[in-house]
């Protein structure tokens, strides 16, 4: 029995300096990361009311998960996010109307729905951006701007806040000078 308690004891000494090195690797790891409790705070309020008692590992595998479906890129260390995939609309004439036309409803509400997933874990506000290639006159702008809320309209569909969209319509020059909208949040805007 002392043999068996004494191989116990020699097992747990073993197993806690095993735990003692890997804690000493971590803080080496760590070492130099500047660690901002308000900031750390304040990013588990965004993340829900369960704040301190949820671990941020699931939360980073579902913005990661997000991510790797290749319609979004979001940089984690910055906070910003960008449109990976673009969202077709339809070329337009100046003797046409100036109606946002998407080329395939189907692509586009695959990105949207993963930029509406990605702001409903930290409700930020959004700039969207219509793009045309043309002019810079009226109609430019109409499209510029229906496209633009066309985009707007269907991420308030799928549940972001009108209040936190703000679109804006920038034709020809004054945008890209493409046929494109463009979709910006920033998940950590107070961090910049």
């Amino acid at each position: 029995k002392q043999s068996d308690i004494q191989k116990g004891i020699q097992q747990l000494e073993a197993s806690l300096a095993e735990v003692r090195g890997d804690v000493s690797e971590m803080s080496n790891a760590i070492e130099g990361v500047p660690v901002r409790e308000e900031e750390l705070a304040e990013l588990r309020k965004k993340v829900g009311e369960q704040g301190s008692q949820m671990s941020i590992v699931p939360f980073l595998k579902k913005i990661r998960s997000i991510e790797q479906r290749g319609n979004l890129r979001i940089d984690l260390k910055s906070g910003e996010v960008a449109l990976e995939k673009e969202i077709k609309f339809k070329g337009k004439k100046a003797s046409e109307e100036p109606e946002a036309e998407i080329v395939s409803d189907s692509e586009a509400l695959e990105i949207l729905t993963d930029v509406a997933e990605l702001w409903a874990n930290f409700k930020v506000d959004m700039v969207i951006e219509g793009h045309t290639k043309g002019g810079e006159n009226e109609f430019w702008q109409k499209l510029a701007t229906n496209r633009a809320n066309w985009v707007a309209a269907k991420l308030m569909e799928m549940g972001v806040d009108k209040e936190k969209i703000h679109p804006e319509g920038l034709p020809g020059k004054l945008g890209k000078n493409i046929v494109a909208v463009d979709v910006k949040l920033d998940i950590f805007p107070e961090f910049a």
